[in-house]
């Protein structure tokens, strides 16, 4: 699959995971913008931008940055709150916001580490998308 396959299919894939936990998400029309997706909350907008993760050394692996042919990689920061990572080899959504992330590369732990190590790890399951959209309709409330 090419790479524009690949991120259609991400996109479908995140906007369905949105649509089936029943927050109301608004697709940006056109290309050119930070994002591929909002969410509205009632009282603002969460713009996510849609990547699709890899599972390698048991970790989901996805990039946390765009690359401008001109100008090199740039950061979401700023331009988008969430990262919005779909991984077709598990069919999960995972949700983490553009702060928490590396600035080019981010990884979710799939297991414990082999030495038990725990400070700075972040756990896929942290990050699922449904305890997100808790986490919204908790603030809403």
């Amino acid at each position: 699959m090419d790479t524009i396959r690949r991120g259609n299919a991400a996109e479908a894939a995140v906007l369905n995971a949105l649509i089936r936990a029943d927050v109301h998400v608004l697709v940006p029309f056109g290309e050119g913008l930070p994002y591929d997706l909002a969410v509205d909350t009632g009282d603002r907008f969460v713009r996510i931008q849609v990547k699709c993760g890899r599972v390698r050394n048991d970790c989901v692996e996805f990039n946390s940055c765009s690359t401008d042919h001109g100008s090199g990689r740039q950061s979401y920061v700023g331009r988008a709150d969430v990262f919005g990572v779909w991984v077709p080899e598990l069919d999960r959504v995972y949700a983490i916001s553009v702060l928490d992330c590396p600035r080019y590369r981010g990884y979710l732990r799939l297991v414990p580490t082999r030495n038990s190590q725990s400070k700075g790890i972040r756990y896929a399951g942290d990050y699922a998308i449904e305890r997100w959209v808790g986490s919204l309709t908790r603030a809403a409330a």
